[in-house]
């Protein structure tokens, strides 16, 4: 039974491979002969790493399956690997992806980030929670080739919901819990519940990879940096303009020009269609009246 087990799955994995390009076979087949049910092989062949083999990103796992766990060749992948142990089981093959022959731009700006700060400098429970990677692309194996369409936009801010959103997520980590309802409340928001390609998205003010906090001097939405983050989208914007918005309810004493403006359009929209109401009864009414003296005139004709 020992010595067909092998055999058998080379030939499932031979019929699978067979809807697979040839070269993507040759990649995956010895991996998959063990690991063919762990991933779904044509969507990893069409995703965005379809174009590298497993040993690229496993680092510590041989061909040979009887052989011994092995070290990744590169120090900083151990190091790193350490650190992550708990975002993932495969804490090796998420941080190859910070190799310079692979992400290495990119993760060195999450490091720097709040995201990658409490990941990698947070405390454990805050690092398995934090955003990462794996949080916002989905399994390495699946993710899909980055679309920069305007349509990926109005995704990200549903994405960036999944923690932002979430009251016990907020409650535990002392997060703003006004973010997402603010969001949804502004223009920004309402454009993107319609599904409109213009609606800004959390990444087109925060940034994507490289977020830092308000307070930050770096940061997108800093007091000196925000005029030229809205001036993006709105040609000729003033560092007074981002004021009109902000990630905190309308109070008068928290924020009182947003406070003023939403009551005063209320007022007005409301005052506007109940005068036009007011005006319509009393249209009919009067017609009503008219009618009726008609009536009694031509009675007493």
């Amino acid at each position: 039974m020992q010595s067909g087990g092998p055999a058998l799955a080379l030939v499932a994995v031979t019929l699978i491979g067979g809807a697979l390009p040839a070269a993507a076979q040759e990649r995956y087949w010895p991996c998959l002969a063990c690991h063919e049910r762990q991933i779904n092989p044509a969507a990893f062949a069409t995703s965005a790493h379809g174009l590298i083999s497993c040993a690229d990103c496993h680092l510590d796992v041989p061909l040979n399956p009887h052989a011994r766990q092995s070290q990744p060749s590169k120090p900083e992948v151990v190091v790193l690997a350490a650190r992550l142990r708990g975002k993932g089981k495969e804490p090796v093959a998420l941080a190859s992806c910070a190799r310079r022959d692979c992400h290495a731009d990119v993760f060195a700006q999450v490091r720097d980030s709040v995201h990658g700060a409490a990941v990698l400098e947070g405390k454990p429970d805050l690092a398995r929670a934090a955003a990462y990677c794996l949080d916002c692309h989905g399994s390495p194996h699946r993710i899909d080739i980055l679309s920069r369409g305007e349509e990926r936009k109005v995704k990200n801010a549903y994405l960036c919901a999944k923690c932002h959103a979430d009251p016990k997520f907020i409650g535990q980590y002392g997060l703003n819990p006004h973010v997402w309802s603010t969001y949804q409340q502004s223009m920004h928001g309402r454009k993107a519940r319609l599904a409109s390609g213009g609606a800004a998205s959390c990444s087109d003010c925060h940034g994507c990879h490289l977020i830092f906090r308000k307070a930050d001097s770096r940061s997108t939405v800093n007091p000196a940096n925000v005029a030229a983050t809205c001036g993006a989208c709105h040609k000729g914007a003033k560092p007074g303009f981002a004021t009109t918005f902000s990630h905190q309810p309308n109070t008068w004493k928290g924020f009182a020009i947003g406070w003023l403006a939403e009551h005063f359009f209320a007022y007005l929209t409301f005052g506007t269609i109940g005068f036009v109401a007011l005006h319509v009864m009393l249209d009919i009414s009067a017609q009503l009246r008219k009618g009726l003296r008609r009536g009694r005139r031509k009675e007493r004709e």
